[in-house]
């Protein structure tokens, strides 16, 4: 079981970080020439993370812990790509596993005490880290599943934006083997060398 848990992190990893960098590669006009209904539904429907600075969040010693708690989890993850995701170094593989464990034992108190972090407690920086945190918490998926449905309201607020929850809302719903729904989370096909999107509830109508 473990090892199945360690080729899953290690390929999930791989997936984000492919993604991520062929993504970034993508120019909006290309990304409006393959999608575009895109735009159009942004426009429309997609309501941006609210930019309102909060010059004194009101608990500025949160804020702290959860910055420092995203910079040990981003620390483990650099170390790991710079080292080599092709043929990923155990003992940074494990590192990055053992940071998680330690971040999610924090981080669930912190939650349970305080809720999901807004804005005005500790920043968008605090809530964009608090965010990371409860992605990589995948060896709690329960957890994950519980924290969830509290993002919506803040979703509606402004104050997580509509790629965090749906990437959420993915992630839940494939740890639980279920389909998930807007098509975040992806797979690296080695056979192809290509990003492959994991099995969607309804791939025809995912962009709407």
């Amino acid at each position: 079981m473990a090892c199945h848990r360690f080729r899953k992190t290690i390929a999930m990893l791989l997936a984000v970080t492919a993604f991520a960098a062929s993504a970034g590669q993508i120019s909006d006009k290309t990304l409006d020439q393959q999608c575009p209904a895109f735009s159009s539904w942004e426009k429309a429907q997609h309501k941006p993370v609210s930019t309102k600075r909060v010059t004194k969040p009101t608990d500025p010693a949160l804020r702290k812990q959860l910055l420092g708690m995203f910079k040990i989890d981003q620390d483990a993850r650099d170390a790991l790509i710079k080292a080599g995701i092709q043929k990923p170094d155990p003992k940074l593989a494990k590192r990055m596993l053992e940071v998680d464990a330690a971040n999610l034992k924090k981080l669930k108190p912190i939650i349970a005490s305080h809720g999901f972090p807004t804005p005005s407690m500790v920043g968008k920086d605090g809530v964009d880290a608090a965010f990371i945190l409860v992605q990589h918490a995948d060896s709690d998926p329960v957890f994950q599943a519980k924290v969830l449905p509290q993002l919506v309201s803040l979703r509606k607020q402004g104050a997580v934006s509509g790629q965090d929850f749906a990437m959420l809302t993915d992630r839940v719903l494939r740890a639980q083997h279920k389909r998930q729904r807007y098509g975040t989370q992806f797979f690296n096909k080695h056979t192809h060398g290509v990003m492959v999107p994991e099995p969607m509830q309804d791939p025809a109508h995912v962009d709407a």
